[in-house]
């Protein structure tokens, strides 16, 4: 995001002088070399860190596996929803089965009772997976934009230690 920021606002600069020369084109000049700053512009765009360029990767990363584990979540979810239906349909064809023998109706009033619970327990345990495994994607990605965040930040105090370095108004070529 910060990426994409920085190189927005580059672009931003480079809008801005262009506008201003239709102001030199009125001989209203504010001593400002267009060609020399599109150059430093495009010098600045080539010498940002890889890891500045590669955060912009990593936020499509981000995104790209926030959506797979949604969607993989949502995918156990629905086949638990499912696999409980059918179990629970299993179980209450089997109750019904069982009451029609009349001599084992309280022995099949039991086991229907045993299987729904069994049931929702399997479907409980599949939705902590999905819980757990949704988290861990999260965890993981949390320290991977940690990292890239640190590295960003490395960056732009390298940059701002170089701001300093060079006296104001003087023109680095």
């Amino acid at each position: 995001m910060i990426t994409i920021e920085i190189l927005q606002l580059l672009k931003q600069l480079e809008e801005l002088v262009e506008n201003t020369r239709y102001i030199a084109l009125l001989k209203l000049t504010f001593g400002l070399d267009h060609d020399e700053f599109f150059v430093l512009v495009n010098r600045i765009r080539a010498s940002l860190p890889e890891d500045v360029k590669r955060a912009s990767n990593l936020t499509r990363e981000r995104d790209r596996i926030l959506e797979t584990a949604r969607e993989e979540a949502n995918h156990i979810i629905e086949e638990s929803r499912a696999e409980a239906g059918r179990i629970l349909e299993e179980a209450r064809l089997q109750a019904q089965r069982l009451v029609d023998q009349s001599e084992i109706v309280l022995m099949a009033k039991e086991q229907a009772r045993q299987i729904v619970a069994s049931a929702q327990e399997d479907a409980r345990q599949i939705r902590r997976g999905a819980d757990e495994y949704a988290r861990d994607v999260l965890t993981n990605l949390e320290a991977v934009l940690a990292k890239a965040i640190g590295t960003i930040q490395r960056g732009k105090e390298k940059l701002e230690e170089s701001l300093e370095e060079v006296p104001v108004g003087s023109a680095r070529h």
